[in-house]
């Protein structure tokens, strides 16, 4: 078995104030097999380094200049050990690509609705079975229940997360968001068997799985009934 770990990144000085309050804004990446997987806009999902996402900054630093500044670097917080998985490092990165394809692309990032921590989330479910531990995101879904003027505060504090290359922080908003289990989780197959005839039959195997119409199933009923003695005399009915 192969330990999971999950890495997570201040991206806001306020962090000090709202940690406290189990809450923040973070970046986080998800470490296994000695890659970190992450996730942000204009990149889609990519690896790197554990513990270096581009920009990374081991320490925060301080404002020189005066004149504002650019996007916020990540500044290490924490690891949190998430579980073990057995999968191999392919299937890993096979699931990887899979969320990059259709859910975690270059043009699918949001800030409060689709970001790295909802991929760390979402490959966490993926190869755990469970999720990354709720105050990692939970400033963006307080946000998500706000409305768009949250996003439009959280896009004023000059965020970006980390990416070979910054994009906007705000993006489209696609028309399908990720479910746990979207990924591994293989739909049941449809029966096909063999088993006895809605008229009574003998076994066979199922060749269209439609029912048989509704008079001959009302003349077998009719058949079954006249053969228990029911139909020896008058006019019997069968509906």
């Amino acid at each position: 078995e192969t330990e999971v770990k999950l890495n997570v990144y201040d991206l806001s000085p306020a962090n000090g104030v709202l940690r406290p309050v189990a809450l923040g804004v973070y970046h986080s990446g998800v470490e296994v097999f000695g890659t970190e997987y992450t996730f942000a806009g204009g990149a889609g999902v990519f690896s790197h380094a554990p513990l270096s996402p581009p920009g990374f900054e081991a320490e925060p630093t301080a404002d020189v200049g005066g004149g504002g500044q650019g996007p916020i670097a990540p500044v290490f917080r924490e690891q949190i050990v998430l579980g073990t998985t057995t999968k191999t490092e392919q299937e890993v990165d096979a699931i990887t690509r899979k969320l990059h394809d259709r859910f975690f692309g270059p043009q699918q990032y949001h800030v409060l609705k689709n970001n790295c921590n909802n991929f760390s989330d979402a490959l966490s479910h993926e190869i755990l079975g469970r999720g990354i531990p709720g105050r990692v995101n939970r400033l963006a879904g307080i946000g998500g229940a706000c409305g768009g003027c949250c996003e439009q505060v959280l896009h004023s504090l000059n965020l970006s997360e980390p990416a070979p290359s910054h994009s906007a922080i705000i993006g489209e908003e696609q028309a399908e968001l990720y479910r746990p289990g979207a990924i591994t989780t293989q739909p049941s197959a449809a029966f096909s068997g063999e088993g006895m005839s809605l008229l009574g039959g003998g076994a066979g195997p199922s060749s269209s799985g439609r029912p048989a119409d509704a008079a001959a199933m009302r003349a077998a009923r009719l058949a079954r009934f006249e053969k228990r003695g029911g139909g020896g005399g008058g006019d019997s009915k069968v509906d």
